[in-house]
């Protein structure tokens, strides 16, 4: 869900607190790498998550489903 850079950082070291630190720290030093994210993660969750886009893709599986 995360793109990494654009709505988030991914931290390929899952397992080491040291590489989220790293992580978290590269978003404290920069407010604007930080406002950027949000927005993007924001904007990205709203068009893939509301309830008219939920509604949409249902509809559209349902319909799918009955043509077969």
């Amino acid at each position: 869900m995360v793109v990494n850079g654009h709505s988030g950082l991914l931290v390929n070291q899952y397992g080491s607190p040291a590489a989220f630190a790293r992580a978290i720290a590269l978003i404290k030093r920069n407010p604007g790498l930080a406002k950027r994210l949000a927005i993007n993660a924001r904007t990205r969750v709203v068009s893939r998550f509301s309830w008219y886009s939920t509604v949409r893709k249902l509809k559209a599986h349902y319909y799918s489903v009955r043509a077969k």
